[in-house]
């Protein structure tokens, strides 16, 4: 690579086995012949970095080419945060990682549903590493080894885990803490309120004193967080955001002269959260800020 002191040099992140892509510029790098020499103790030449060589690997698909280009921009958060940025934070506690996104069975790994999910996340890439998607094992050596706490990571498999976490959908498991979908959707301003409508749940989080956390989405907009303690009680669920309807209803008590009391009031919430809410989906409030206020 020549730029800025227009001297042919190295970047370690282009030498990690599963970077085909610089984050960088956004291309696709080219296949140098000191492939698989020591690049530590070869001078960057025109001779085995020359400017005309063969791509490394062409992208089949937009999908691929996305794909590739966020394992690469990963690389590039790992190896340059510190050694206490969330680029780093679990990298050695994938087994927990899939544990709590609902791929467990008993105290271990469900590999059995775990297998088949990530192969459906990473097909995008199997061209370029088909031993990724070795379909000829019931469980992928990586992926064993991945979870294996005990195993010493490579980089390529720490990559991948982290393009999987990104992108793994929530596993079978946890439909038993908040029960099966649909689940109810709170939204004051719905006439389905209390109904169970609700089919989308992400991001669930498994906290420190043993507590389950999870997002709930409603295809009205209206979005809220859930919290199952240790012994199984629910706790009352907490609004994210209650959506396009807030607006009109923002709207036309303005029109109809409502004071943020009354408007409150008539949904059931305090007027601090509703003007908070408000300040949150980026609504012009037409009444004056309660204390406390501010975007939730």
């Amino acid at each position: 690579m020549k730029e800025r002191s227009e001297e042919l040099h190295w970047l370690r992140i282009h030498q990690l086995p599963v970077v085909l892509t610089c984050p960088t510029h956004r291309t696709h790098l080219q296949r140098g012949p000191t492939v698989g020499q020591d690049w530590l103790y070869l001078r960057a030449t025109e001779e085995n970095c020359p400017p005309n060589a063969p791509l490394h690997h062409v992208p089949q698909s937009p999908a691929e080419t996305t794909a590739l280009l966020e394992i690469a921009t990963l690389a590039r958060n790992i190896l340059e945060g510190s050694p206490n940025s969330e680029a780093h934070e679990s990298t050695h506690h994938f087994g927990e990682a899939f544990r709590r996104l609902g791929y467990r069975r008993a105290n271990g790994v469900d590999f059995v549903s775990l297998v088949p999910a990530a192969q459906n996340v990473l097909g995008a890439v199997e061209k370029a590493f088909p031993a990724v998607l070795d379909r000829s094992r019931a469980k992928p050596v990586w992926l064993d080894h991945l979870v294996d706490g005990r195993t010493a990571q490579q980089a390529d498999t720490v990559l991948m885990g982290k393009y999987l976490l990104r992108h793994l959908p929530l596993g079978p498991v946890h439909d038993e803490l908040f029960g099966p979908a649909p689940w109810k959707c709170f939204n004051p301003l719905a006439g389905h309120k209390g109904k169970r409508v609700v089919r989308r749940q992400d991001t669930l989080r498994h906290l420190q004193d043993g507590s389950w956390r999870a997002r709930f989405y409603c295809s009205c907009g209206y979005s809220y967080v859930r919290t199952r303690q240790p012994d199984g009680t629910l706790r009352r669920s907490k609004t994210l955001k209650i959506g396009p309807l807030l607006v009109a209803f923002i709207q036309n008590s303005a029109s109809q002269n409502r004071s943020l009391y009354t408007a409150a009031k008539q949904i059931g919430i305090a007027p601090v959260t509703l003007y908070s809410l408000g300040l949150r989906e980026g609504i012009s409030m037409p009444w004056k800020a309660p204390a406390g206020a501010r975007p939730r």
